[in-house]
Parts: structure tokens; sequence; C-alpha cells
């Protein structure tokens, strides 16, 4: 009974400690499922071995475990059966027996009580691999040698005839369910992977290129030496949808759906999931969700004396000057008015008293004049000289305010509904769904009267390439004027996990998860994303969408000076005529 103290003895290994309780409780608890046909006497002999170190559980096989209805359900994690003969296992029995419950990570071992021969065990192996279970071993008793006898299954061993499938012995010095995954051989895996800049790129759409989801498929298939089959389109991820018969559609993950492939290698949003046939790659990261919207026209550069910093020095100096009109009006000086505007245009009096404090005011007034006429100045030089300045939407609230209607795709909706956010709340009012991303943006550029909303990264990689679109454009045509349609709301909608999606039971999981937490703890994942929106994409990551300084800027940024300095003229041939008109008033009564 060597072999029973080991099994008895495999789960033991975890330190019972109270940060352990939840843990080794599942883990240690036992599936037992016996055969009637088995002698009692072994019977009997099996579960006394079993029971003096893990709790047992015996189950009627017509009591099928119940349904879950949680997100997160309990799982077997070690099932033994006894049984008279391998022609008496139904693996397919037991997985529709244990339901939602069935573990295809699970450790199973099987006691066969009658004597066999080895192409029996073989087939019974096969049959739990052809329903996903890889730690299954065999164990059968040797007559003639007076001896227990362990078999287990690698189903990716390439054998002389190069078919796969390998049966061994194990060794009481080995261990009874070693990493079968850890070199699968060659053995191909259907990954499902469509365009996705910046974070999936494919060369024709046939190979693998870059990008943080391709590089991570290539990390698992080298880890684990499988072959990629890729399934792919010539559809980018943004508008591939796969129409089920029942009327419903899905997007990539209905690849999974209609088994189309095992793995979809496009990172996706994590999501309540209603769908048996699909499960999650752990952990998780997070992304952001951002709206982008039609860009609204650019303004002129004399209006840009009117933002917030130059309508703050503009505000300064009419105030300064109305309290220097109300001054000299006080005091009498008949030129108050005339006075005013010569100070503001040119920081002269004109006349000066010989009175000590009277040159003190006016020198200390022309000081001043002149600090607020310089900053002002140099306001207006930046703004006329920087990019063309664009009035856009960059909060929730300014978009509420438009009229734009927000297509979103179905799990943003709900999420948008179910916001304790009401500015988000109140976003779902004027949303409608639509699953294809791509329509949403010719939409959106065509019409100018929807807004989409888009991955944050992905976003960024539009922004890029519509810069180098445009650039293009100007270096062909120098004297056309170009400019960006789309523009990126600064102001997030939310922010949410995002994953990789797998088939129901995929017996790689629990390996791809330990690759996957490597990635994100070491901040892999992250360095693959500044790779992507940096080096790959010769772009970096920011929230401005100031446009470069060009000739055409540098044409709209000469025609505002050229107003602006006809708006000073004009005032000053004011201020000129009415001098002399007062000159002339006072000769006449002089």
């Amino acid at each position: 009974m060597a072999v029973l103290r080991k099994l008895s003895e495999e789960h033991n290994d975890v330190p019972f400690t109270a940060s352990y309780l939840l843990i080794t409780k599942p883990q240690s608890r036992i599936h037992l499922i016996i055969d009637r046909k088995v002698n009692s006497v072994i019977f009997e002999h099996i579960l006394n071995g079993y029971r003096k170190s893990n709790p047992i559980i015996l189950s009627d096989s017509n009591n099928k475990i119940t349904q879950c209805k949680i997100l997160t359900c309990q799982k077997m994690h070690f099932i033994v059966g006894v049984f008279k003969t391998p022609q008496d296992v139904r693996a397919d029995k037991w997985k529709e027996f244990y339901n939602h419950a069935w573990n295809p990570a699970a450790s199973i071992a099987i006691w066969i009580s009658d004597p066999v021969n080895l192409d029996d065990i073989k087939k019974l192996l096969e049959t739990f691999w052809q329903h996903n279970s890889i730690d299954v071993i065999a164990i059968t008793f040797d007559i003639l040698k007076n001896t227990t006898i362990v078999y287990s299954y690698n189903p990716f061993v390439i054998k002389n005839n190069n078919n796969r499938g390998e049966i061994f012995q194990v060794s009481s010095s080995d261990n009874l369910y070693s990493d079968k995954l850890e070199n699968l051989y060659g053995y191909p895996i259907r990954i499902s992977l469509y365009e996705h800049q910046p974070h999936v790129s494919l060369k024709n759409f046939t190979a693998l290129a870059d990008g943080r989801d391709v590089n991570y498929c290539k990390a698992l298939s080298k880890w684990m030496n499988f072959t990629v089959d890729l399934k792919t389109a010539s559809d980018d991820f943004s508008s591939y949808i796969i129409n089920l018969t029942n009327g419903t559609n899905y997007s990539a993950k209905g690849d999974v759906i209609t088994n189309r492939s095992d793995f979809i290698g496009n990172s996706l949003h994590w999501e309540s999931n209603d769908l048996v046939e699909i499960e999650y790659v752990y952990p998780r990261w997070r992304s952001r969700i951002v709206i982008m919207v039609p860009r609204n026209k650019a303004l002129p550069g004399i209006f840009k004396l009117f933002k917030s910093g130059s309508g703050i020095t503009i505000a300064l100096t009419f105030s300064a000057l109305c309290l220097l009109f109300i001054i000299l009006t006080i005091k009498g000086d008949r030129n108050a008015l005339i006075k005013t505007f010569s100070l503001m245009l040119f920081q002269t009096f004109g006349k000066i008293g010989f009175n000590n404090s009277e040159r003190i005011f006016c020198i200390a007034w022309i000081y001043w004049s002149l600090v607020l006429v310089s900053i002002f100045q140099g306001k207006l030089i930046h703004d006329i000289a920087a990019p063309p300045y664009h009035n856009d939407i960059n909060s929730l609230g300014a978009f509420y305010k438009s009229n734009l209607t927000l297509m979103t795709k179905r799990w943003e909706h709900d999420i948008l509904n179910n916001s304790y956010v009401s500015k988000i709340k109140r976003l779902s009012e004027r949303a409608i769904i639509d699953k294809n991303e791509t329509r949403c943006m010719i939409k959106m550029m065509t019409h100018k009267n929807v807004a989409c909303t888009v991955e944050g990264s992905h976003a960024d990689y539009k922004i890029a390439e519509m810069r180098r679109a445009i650039y293009k454009k100007r270096l062909l045509h120098k004297k056309i004027i170009i400019s960006r349609e789309i523009h990126i709301m600064q102001q997030p909608l939310f922010y949410y996990w995002r994953t990789y999606i797998v088939k129901k039971d995929f017996v790689y999981l629990k390996k791809m998860n330990k690759l996957a937490l490597r990635f994100v703890e070491f901040g892999i994942m992250k360095k693959w994303v500044n790779d992507d929106l940096g080096k790959n994409l010769q772009m970096t990551y920011t929230e401005s969408n100031a446009e470069p300084l060009d000739l055409a800027t540098i044409v709209r940024s000469v025609r505002a000076r050229h107003q602006s300095k006809s708006l000073a003229n004009a005032i000053t041939t004011m201020v000129s005529i009415t001098d002399l008109r007062q000159q002339l008033l006072q000769k006449e009564h002089g």
C-alpha cells in the first residue's frame, strides 16, 4: 500500500494555518466513486486508507450536483474511483454527474481490482484525455509480482510512427501527477487573433507579427512548446462579428462558442458571464474606455485673445484703464479719454506737469501699463503662433450638453445603465448599441452626429494614424489646409478589467494563468503596452491633442496678426481724429 499512502499524503503539503483554511479544505477533500461490482473487502481496504488523512464524500450516482449560479463555482480537485474493470469506467458520465464542478485540472486516481492488459488501460486514459482530463492515473495490482502498478498517460509525446500518446509506469519515487503541459512537443492549439492595433499586428493576416497580445501568445507557445494554429480573418477585430443560427451575434468570443478556436488571443473585457462555453484567464489588468467625438472647426487666431489666460490679461488692462479715466475725470482733466487711450496704445501721457506728485503719478501708470501690455503682447504672440485652437468636447458634462448620439457595445451600455455616477448613467439615455466599431467610426466622420466608445490604446492609435496621414497629405499638397476630424475626450468614460477568453474545460488554462500572473506582477504586460505606444508605433502616450506647427498654421497666424494690427490702427485713427477735433474746438473757443 505504498502508493495508497502516497496518494493520501499528496494533498497534505499545504501548511494548515488560518490564511490557508479556505484553500486547504477543498484541496484535501476527496470524492470517492465506488462500483458496486467491486469486492467489499477491497472497497473497505481502500476507503480506510484514504479516510485516515482526508475527508471522504460518498454520493449516489443518481444525485447530480446542482447547477452553479455564481461566477466563481467550486471545482473538484481530487477524485478517486474504484472499479472492477476499465470498461466499467465512463468518463462522460463522470462529467455529467459533476456538472459545473467538473474540473479538467483535477487529479484523478482510478483503482482497477481485476487483472487487466495494457491496451485497456491505455484506452481508459485516452478516453479521459478526450474529455480534457490530463492528470489521470490508473492503479492495478500485479498478482504475479505481488505489487501495485501505477500507469499514466502523456497525450503529447510523439512516437516513432508520428502518432501522439504514450502510456508509462510511474515509480514510487516519482511524482504521481507530473507536469505534462511543460512540453507539448509542438501540439497544435487553435488561437483566434484579429488585427487590432496597437496590440495585435499580423503579417498579411496569416502570421504573428507584434503587439502585446501577440507577444503573450508567442511567449505561451515558447514556454509550453506548442504550435499556434492561427484562426483569423481579413476583417479587423473591431468589425469582426459572428451571427449564430438562433439570431444572436458575438464578437471574437463567438469563435469559442462555435468551436472555431480554443483561445481568443485578442484581450477582451472581463464581465459577469452567463455563457457556459467560455472561461477567463487570470489575472487581469486595467484598461480604459474613451469617447471619440467629431472635432469642432478650428477657431481663427484672433479668437485666442478671449481664452482663459488672455482674457484675464485683457480684463486687468481695461480695469486699470477705467480706473485711470475715473481718476483723471475727478481731477478735472478735460483730456481724460485721450490720455487714457494714449496710455493704452503708446504708454505715454502726452504733456506732464511740473509737480513732483503729478510726475510720480504718470510715471507709475506708464510703468504698470507697460507691464500689462507686455504680458498681453506676449500672450497674444504665443496664442497666434500656437497650433489652431479647437473648442472640443473634453468632459462628460459637455458631451451630455451636445446633440451627439453615443454608440456603444452591449456590455458598455449595461455598465452605463447600472452606474452609480449620475453623469455616466445619464449617458445611457443617449446611447445606442452597435457592436461594429468600424461602422461607428465611418458614421462619425461622415455625418458628424455620433460619438464612439473605443478602448483607450486603440483610440490613441487611430489618432496617430490620422496624424501620419495628414502629414503625408501636407507634404504632397502644401497649400491645402488639412486638420484632424476626430478628437478623444480627455475624461475617460470608465475603467474596466481586461483579460483573455478560453473555451470551457480548457486543460491549459491553469498553465496560462501562471504565465499571465508572472507577466502582470513583473510589469512585462505594462512594458509591452509602452512598446506598442512608443517604439512600435512611433508615438508617445499623451492626453494632448495639439497639432504640429506647419506652414498652414503660420499662414493662419499671420492672418490673425494682420487682423489684430488692423484693429489697433483703427483705434489709433479714431483717437487721432478725436484729438484733432478737440484741438480745433479749443482754438475756436480760445
